[in-house]
């Protein structure tokens, strides 16, 4: 094994990494591009195609920062061109593949360009991909500059990050028992379920994520100004170019704090001044409410693209929280494994959806969950982990 190892869990909304120098822990490697969070990048890129500032590209929040905050007339001028979701799509687009190129090439450079003759790199892939897709990725690793790397599957590297937090006797109980993964974020939700360290079964959902919450707060947000000096339609917030800014930015915002207070007691309402100009008052009913009644907005559809075999219809409501219960149960009636024989529920929970912990308990039990400290950097710091009990146990 080389002197360093690199690990990218490449995320369909935000990519993480982590690195090991000489045999040393591992630990989360910070991409701050612009405005980025020090817990990784978010996988977008924005074009310029035309204009005086053609081919100057903006990644991960200065493009969503500049696209969102552009008025439609700048966005025609400079040709904006917003690329999302890409990575799903590699080994069936060959746009989806030269933007995966793109992004991780600028990734490369962000991390000052490490010396990969010296390092050893993994990549995340989704449990369930397919051999071409593996194959794919790999391809566009070497393409964007990361040379040949090797992959792992998520909820292995979920698995060992898990198990380097726990204690012996739990780790130890987690290698050789049945184990539930569940890793929900802003992109999909996924669950695998893992016995004696191999996955038995995994099904992820591209739909059933938190953008899904964004848009709930979206459309609440949009219902709450209508009592204002100043109420917003929809079909305004399209025609500005504005309904992507309070979305996919304003609203996750909004969304994401009003959970952390959510956490702390819901007897009382959440209380924010959006916008510098409208005033929320936002309850845990109400919430609730919404998810079990909730149908995608205009906006939600024109930028996701729906598979064509998916749960959530658009022409109707759909109750979001009994959905995550019942894919949950679905996936243990499928595999033909019993939920009561469950060791462990390891959680990574990126998402800031409150009820994830809460269906877990209803199914199985308190006693079983363990949760995530550093969900973000989970995965990266794990895939390393990984690679450290397999030298071990080589050795």
């Amino acid at each position: 094994m080389k002197n360093r190892i690199i690990a990218v869990d490449f995320g369909t909304c935000n990519t993480y990494m982590a690195q090991s120098v000489g045999g040393g822990p591992a630990e989360e490697l910070n991409i701050v591009v612009g405005g980025d969070s020090a817990h990784g990048m978010k996988s977008v890129i924005l074009y310029r195609t035309k204009g005086e500032n053609v081919g100057i590209n903006e990644f991960g929040q200065e493009a969503i920062n500049a696209f969102g905050g552009a008025s439609p007339k700048k966005k025609e001028a400079n040709g904006y061109e917003l690329a999302t979701n890409f990575r799903p799509d590699i080994d069936v687009s060959e746009k989806a593949r030269q933007d995966a190129i793109c992004f991780l090439n600028k990734l490369l450079t962000e991390a000052n360009n490490i010396d990969l003759s010296k390092a050893d790199v993994i990549f995340s892939v989704p449990n369930e991909a397919s051999e071409s897709y593996r194959a794919c990725l790999r391809y566009v690793a070497r393409q964007a500059g990361w040379g040949n790397v090797r992959l792992l599957d998520e909820a292995l590297g979920a698995l060992c990050y898990i198990q380097g937090e726990s204690s012996e006797d739990v780790a130890h109980e987690m290698f050789h028992d049945i184990v539930l993964v569940v890793n929900v974020d802003e992109g999909a939700s996924g669950f695998a379920i893992i016995k004696d360290g191999n996955i038995k079964y995994s099904k992820s959902d591209m739909l059933m994520s938190g953008r899904l919450f964004d848009d709930l707060f979206y459309q609440w947000v949009i219902d709450c100004t209508q009592d204002s000096a100043n109420p917003v339609t929809e079909k305004q917030l399209i025609q500005t170019g504005k309904d992507f800014y309070w979305r996919y930015l304003m609203c996750r915002e909004l969304k994401e704090n009003f959970m952390n207070v959510m956490f702390t007691g819901k007897e009382r309402p959440y209380e924010a001044y959006f916008m510098d100009q409208y005033e929320l008052e936002l309850s845990w009913d109400e919430f609730v409410r919404r998810a079990q009644n909730y149908r995608p907005s205009q906006s939600f559809m024109n930028m996701t693209k729906f598979p064509a075999k998916t749960t959530l219809d658009p022409s109707r409501t759909t109750d979001i929280i009994n959905w995550f219960e019942k894919e949950i149960r679905k996936a243990f009636e499928i595999s033909h494994i019993p939920i009561s024989s469950i060791g462990k529920v390891l959680l990574l929970d990126r998402s800031y959806i409150p009820f994830v912990h809460d269906t877990c308990q209803k199914i199985f039990g308190e006693e079983k969950q363990i949760r995530c400290t550093n969900p973000f950097a989970a995965i990266s710091i794990g895939m390393i982990k990984y690679c450290r009990i397999k030298e071990a146990t080589s050795n």
